[in-house]
């Protein structure tokens, strides 16, 4: 009987740690999520500003060499002029010299009301951050977030709490196995006293 207990207990123990476990796993995910694009709002918002106060592409690419984002930063960041110079602020960047397709249209559109946007591309997240210039010009900050640094360290998060479910379970059915055992023993002693007809 004890046994039968403790199979009941493991398995309801498991239904309720996995409709805990699982959305808490996505919101693990969509949080990491948010925390990368918070940080490359902003870092975009810092170079947009020195990029705003520099007006030269040489006194951008000094300040930015200076800063040293490359040692900081796991993003791909790339400051892009209208007239299609490019200043790579994390110097990793394969890009600098052709400008993407989503740059060049939101050079196109009029930098979108001067507004930010974001969207999904291959391999990870592109943020644009438009901002004018001392000199009456217009940049675009990209700043390219890889998958790597949308996803860090979610899978440990995962195995975590993969771990913290296994031990509940297991907990269940080891508190369920000495209920068991107790309550089985004088249900068996009931039953060898009645009387047999």
């Amino acid at each position: 009987m004890y046994r039968r207990l403790m199979a009941w207990s493991m398995a309801i123990a498991g239904v309720a740690a996995l409709a805990f476990l699982i959305p808490l796993g996505l919101n693990v995910r969509q949080y990491q999520h948010d925390i990368a694009m918070v940080r490359a709002q902003q870092e975009a918002r810092e170079i947009s500003s020195y990029a705003t106060f520099t007006g030269d592409v040489s006194r951008l690419t000094n300040t930015l060499r200076n800063l040293d984002y490359a040692a900081t930063s796991s993003n791909d960041i790339v400051v892009w002029y209208q007239d299609g110079r490019a200043v790579s602020a994390t110097e990793r960047s394969a890009s600098v010299g052709t400008m993407p397709a989503s740059v060049s249209s939101a050079i196109s559109n009029g930098f979108g009301a001067e507004r930010p946007s974001e969207q999904s591309v291959d391999g990870g997240r592109e943020l644009l951050w438009p901002a004018p210039v001392a000199d009456g010009n217009r940049v675009v900050v990209r700043v390219f977030v890889p998958n790597s640094v949308l996803n860090d360290a979610v899978l440990t998060k995962w195995a975590w709490l993969a771990a913290v479910g296994t031990a509940i379970v297991l907990a269940a059915g080891v508190v369920a196995g000495r209920f068991g055992r107790y309550i089985t023993p004088p249900s068996a002693k009931s039953a060898e006293r009645q009387p047999v007809v």
